[in-house]
């Protein structure tokens, strides 16, 4: 299995899907109120994983295209696959230790990999009884609850993730859940963007000096909409600025609460030039330049920059997020692996990479199972001197972006699928 781009200059006007981070945590907040309605979600591989994990917790859900309406308690535990959403582990695990009854986590061999050690650590720490059965503190999760809460010291700057799962807990506990960090926390605008959308669906949560604290609490039935994914839009936004084409981007408001919505301002540093209009963003020129870019608190934005860096003149250096290679692949050297395929000049680092703009060749390469590499090196074959094909299942961008390729063809490139024939 495999799909072959061909390179070519992109132009026009595609959507960003549904953000992926807002509509996991739109999902999981109806379990703590008295259900609920989500507008626009992004039905992506890892949301339906966890619309799957609240079913599964005994809620039940209508979805459509355009929303999603869940009713039902008392909730209760559940068996979880969460396939290959970390998100979805990992937010679900502290959940599962609120209800009573055990509950059984797992996913896909990937999803295995990924450190849970700390969150289950905390968890007990809160009264529930949690353990890691596979190695080093990774899944499968087993979780018998209810934990009656109290403070659960941990550390930051493994996953952010933890930290979500923690404060939205929380809520559920009889004690509440007392956030108590120990050491700095990474991706710090994910948990900022949990405890935002907690409150604006009604949640309490206090802010303390080394961390957070939720009371026992339950509002009313949450009702919330989700904005388009700055994830996502990278992806075509960096096609238009190595290519020399004009991309606009529509479903992007301002102020969406994502930490990735830092990439309009990274692009400017790169400097591309963007406009926007109510919310649609465009990105109509680059007159590229070499850039030096902090991604601690948005390594998901690492895959298409990378891409970037490969086509811009001079040498970037992408640093500041080590917890890259606890992703769905080690991003770092898996990156490092598919650019050099194409003759790009990139040196991995600890926390990200050191990359010498300069022109690229078509050639074969691997996405490692990751949605976010196969995205970016597809976008970096746009540029190459010939086709660039990527092994493996064609589909693995329907984890955040199922319609990446139909937007790139959208767009006008060619891309052949590896059951279809390629056009004459």
């Amino acid at each position: 299995m495999s799909i072959t781009i061909h390179p070519g200059q992109v132009g026009g006007t595609v959507p960003a899907p549904g953000s992926k981070s807002v509509t996991h945590r739109a999902l999981l907040l109806t379990l703590l109120t008295r259900g609920g309605t989500i507008r626009n979600p992004l039905w992506s591989e890892d949301t339906l994983a966890t619309l799957g994990a609240l079913k599964a917790f005994g809620l039940k859900a209508v979805a459509t295209t355009e929303e999603a309406v869940i009713r039902g308690e008392p909730p209760h535990a559940g068996d979880i696959d969460a396939a290959n959403s970390g998100t979805t582990l990992r937010l679900t695990t502290g959940l599962a230790a609120t209800l009573p009854g055990t509950s059984r986590l797992t996913g896909d061999a990937s999803l295995s990999k990924r450190p849970m050690g700390p969150l289950v650590d905390a968890l007990n720490q809160l009264g529930a009884e949690a353990t890691c059965h596979g190695e080093d503190g990774r899944p499968p999760i087993t979780v018998t609850g209810p934990a009656q809460g109290g403070t659960a010291k941990i550390r930051g700057d493994v996953s952010s993730q933890f930290i979500s799962a923690l404060l939205m807990a929380g809520p559920r506990c009889s004690d509440g859940v007392t956030v108590h960090l120990t050491s700095e926390l990474t991706s710090r605008p994910y948990a900022e963007l949990t405890i935002a959308m907690m409150r604006t669906a009604g949640f309490t949560v206090e802010v303390l000096d080394e961390g957070w604290h939720v009371p026992a609490q339950r509002p009313p039935a949450v009702h919330l909409e989700v904005p388009g994914d700055y994830s996502a839009c990278a992806f075509p936004l960096v096609a238009a600025a190595i290519t020399g084409g004009k991309v606009t981007v529509t479903n992007l408001p301002e102020a969406s609460g994502q930490g990735d919505e830092a990439i309009l301002n990274i692009l400017t540093t790169f400097g591309c030039k963007l406009t926007r209009e109510d919310d649609a963003v465009t990105l109509h020129e680059a007159e590229l330049t070499a850039a030096e870019i902090d991604l601690g608190d948005t390594p998901d934005l690492f895959p298409p920059l990378a891409t970037l860096a490969a086509c811009t003149p001079g040498e970037t250096r992408l640093h500041g997020a080590p917890h890259l290679a606890h992703k769905e692949s080690d991003r770092i050297q898996a990156m490092t692996e598919g650019l050099s395929a194409l003759g790009a000049k990139i040196q991995p680092t600890e926390d990200g990479a050191i990359i010498q703009g300069g022109s690229l060749s078509g050639g074969t390469v691997q996405h490692h199972h990751d949605h976010r590499i196969q995205m970016a090196l597809a976008v970096a074959a746009l540029v190459a001197d010939g086709p660039v094909t990527i092994q493996g299942p064609d589909d693995v961008h329907a984890v955040s972006y199922p319609a990446f390729l139909d937007h790139l063809t959208h767009l006008g490139i060619q891309v052949d699928r590896s059951d279809q024939e390629a056009p004459a």
